[in-house]
């Protein structure tokens, strides 16, 4: 093409269409801490290649008239070249797209926005689940732009990128500072579009564009900041803002052919097969494997709801006291599946991406072979000088600690005399742990008991050493461990069971523990005020698996405070402590009503601001449709309109001339002058020739009505907010 058939675009088109596409790449910027504010360069990256192709191929085809009617091909055939290169390269061949390129595309489009939001959060930033983000995006720009430079309507051209940044708070909500930072963005991105004049020709001085964005920018930042922050506080009740992860179902996870509990006697007849192999330095005592919680008086369940294994987990928010990294290695040897050994607060995993509970922990695999390699990274509570024996249980723990499908009153009365009338409390818990140990002894050799309902349950507590017990029957952990459970919560201790494996006592000549069948393990775990859940051992440390439980400084701080338990005669009953149920605070109270007012004020601030322009969108959209005598007049009326909000004093018998006589403080140009005079003489045709008034003559009146508009977009920013916020039009003329 030659320079001479080349067409520059104004400035202000540039400046438009930069803003556009500068909203739509901050909106896809949004989606970052969907996938950790750490890895936001794989979704930073691609966004901005979608957007600058956008903007080289919309700008090439308004400074090229016969570009026009190709910018939506070339811009989306380089935006997926661009998504292809910059996230998708690992499926093409040096650099070219490939078929594994075309259905990772396709995956992109269909799967990638589903994976994400079933994925705890922040998401791993896999290409399988960032892809959905640089196309949604290029889509957005493409339609931006395509609107702006088609129709020149600038607020419905940022309606795609709002559309994008709505989805990305909805995947994530954002607060705070980084809400404020972002929503500046947007601000001084939505400056550029309308602050800009329209037509603005090429060579003009640029100086009113510039001055026009920074007095937009001066206001909008600062307001829409303030918003931001205030977002968080909007809502006086407390609830967490709304979330598509929430209502988004849980991936299907793995079925389990048997309960781990059901194993337990099992694998302890057969105790010397390996069934995985750890290398850690940290002192780990256990590796539960899986939680159950629910308990119908026949079988033991989990309330578990598991996720695909995101970058890494949130810190336990039970758990207020200061926490340790520690990690491990974990190589499958005879471990058949679906679940994983584990450990609590569990925060990431390499080499495997299993489903994850993010309660509990507890990880579930599709596929567990031997060989199968992955590393554990986890926090262990740090309680070196923190006494746990006057610690206080967790009144309301995740999970479900309340099921126990009906329980004998003889249970009741065992534990009432376990515990001598204690209070819940994690002494309570303690005592009744002691007495566990003291009244029952531990099965072994061949044979074992099996079986955890109410029938074997009560079985095993009958024939104990307790009141009435004969002490001739044992149990292995399993009747220990359920048996505890039950009598606990009976008692309203919050305690939950935890099916696992021991660590070995002594490691193997190369320093790695091999965890075999004689290690399984099952066990309680009650909850504690600000250190989450603590496992027992009603069993007896000294007895059997997991020699190793003093290692850990959990397990230590346990055994001091079971050490320090005092002889049940001189524990008297304690009153339960002061405690208010967790819930968002009565509105009434003091702390609440700047808050609401707050609130409100700028509900009715945004109200104002977005309402009085939607409200005139809609009024010019019924008027456009109409036609004939009907279409004149209401083209007539729009004209007014427009003018009485730049400050024209209209009354209700004055004419087409002498509103434009009254418009002349405005200062109206040449072309709006003469529409104003072709809309006179189309009116008066229309009301008192007595002919038809075709759909030409609406038109006209329509395109006279134009240029009066785009007469008044070129006066100050100052003018233009002033009259798209007036409601001089929303009242009759008097």
């Amino acid at each position: 093409m030659t320079p001479a058939a080349m067409k520059p675009a104004g400035r202000g088109d540039l400046v438009r269409l930069a803003g556009v596409v500068a909203a739509a790449a901050v909106a896809g910027l949004l989606f970052a801490p969907v996938f950790d504010a750490a890895y936001s360069l794989p979704v930073m990256v691609p966004v901005a290649v979608v957007c600058l192709t956008t903007y080289l191929c919309s700008t090439a085809a308004v400074a090229w008239p016969r570009l026009r009617g190709w910018e939506v091909a070339m811009s989306a055939i380089a935006g997926l070249v661009g998504v292809v290169e910059t996230t998708l390269r690992g499926s093409t061949a040096g650099g070219l797209p490939t078929v594994t390129t075309l259905r990772a595309l396709y995956h992109g489009i269909r799967d990638s926005w589903l994976l994400t939001l079933q994925s705890t959060a922040p998401a791993r930033p896999d290409p399988a689940l960032v892809a959905f983000v640089p196309l949604l995006v290029l889509a957005a720009a493409i339609l931006g732009a395509q609107v702006l430079t088609r129709t020149e309507a600038r607020l419905p051209a940022l309606a795609p990128s709002l559309v994008v940044a709505g989805l990305a708070q909805a995947y994530h909500p954002m607060a705070g500072g980084l809400a404020a930072l972002a929503a500046a963005g947007y601000a001084l991105a939505v400056a550029l579009v309308l602050g800009s004049p329209s037509g603005s020709p090429s060579g003009s001085p640029s100086g009113s564009a510039v001055s026009g964005v920074a007095r937009i920018a001066l206001v909008a930042v600062p307001v829409i900041a303030v918003a931001a922050f205030a977002a968080g506080a909007a809502d006086p009740a407390g609830r967490p803002a709304y979330s598509l992860r929430a209502a988004t179902p849980p991936p299907a996870a793995p079925v389990a052919v048997t309960n781990p509990l059901d194993e337990i006697a099992a694998r302890l007849e057969h105790p010397d097969r390996v069934l995985f192999v750890d290398h850690t330095g940290a002192d780990v005592d256990r590796w539960p494997l899986v939680v159950l919680d629910r308990f119908d008086g026949v079988n033991w369940t989990s309330s578990a709801q598991y996720r695909r294994l995101g970058s890494r987990l949130p810190a336990d928010p039970a758990v207020r006291v200061p926490t340790r990294p520690q990690e491990a290695t974990v190589t499958v040897a005879g471990l058949s599946g679906p679940w994983l050994p584990g450990q609590a607060r569990l925060v990431s995993t390499t080499g495997v991406h299993p489903l994850v509970d993010e309660v509990s922990g507890t990880l579930l695999c599709e596929r567990v072979a031997p060989g199968l390699r992955y590393g554990l990274h986890w926090t262990a509570p740090d309680l070196r000088g923190r006494p746990l024996g006057s610690a206080q249980i967790e009144l309301h723990p995740a999970g479900d600690t309340r099921s126990l499908g009906g329980v004998p009153p003889a249970v009741i009365d065992l534990a009432t005399v376990a515990v001598h009338g204690l209070r819940p409390s994690f002494e309570a818990a303690l005592l009744l742990e002691q007495y566990l140990r003291q009244h029952y002894r531990l099965a072994a050799g061949e044979h074992l008991p099996t079986g955890h309902g109410w029938p074997q349950i009560v079985h095993f507590l009958d024939g104990g050493g307790g009141p009435g017990g004969s002490g001739s029957i044992g149990g292995t952990s399993e009747q220990f461990a359920t048996a505890y459970v039950v009598l606990a919560r009976s008692l309203g201790i919050p305690a939950r069971l935890v099916v696992g494996f021991g660590q070995p006592s002594r490691p193997e000549p190369d320093g790695s523990y091999a965890v075999r069948n004689g290690d399984a393990l099952a066990w309680p775990e009650v909850a504690v005020a600000g250190v989450g859940w603590v496992p027992l051992d009603p069993r007896g440390t000294t007895r059997g698996p997991g020699n190793a439980a003093a290692g850990s400084a959990l397990a230590a701080a346990t055994l001091q405070a079971r050490q320090q338990l005092p002889p049940p005669e001189q524990i008297g009953p304690q009153r339960l402590p002061a405690s208010r149920p967790p819930g968002p605070r009565p509105l009434g109270s003091a702390g609440q009503w700047p808050v609401v007012l707050g609130a409100s004020a700028l509900a009715g601030l945004l109200g104002w601001l977005l309402g009085i322009p939607l409200v005139k969108a809609t009024r010019h959209r019924m008027r456009r449709r109409r036609s004939g005598r009907a279409g004149v007049l209401a083209a007539w009326l729009e004209a007014r309109d427009r003018l009485r909000d730049h400050g024209v004093a209209v009354g209700r018998g004055m004419t087409v001339r002498d509103v434009g006589h009254a418009a002349r403080p405005l200062r109206p140009s040449r072309p709006a002058v003469h529409a104003l005079h072709r809309l006179a003489g189309l009116v008066d045709a229309s009301l008192w020739s007595g002919e038809a008034v075709g759909p030409a003559a609406a038109d006209d009146a329509w395109q006279s009505a134009g240029t009066v508009r785009r007469d008044l977009a070129r006066r100050s920013v100052v003018a233009r907010v002033s009259g798209a916020l007036s409601t001089r039009s929303l009242r009759a003329p008097r």
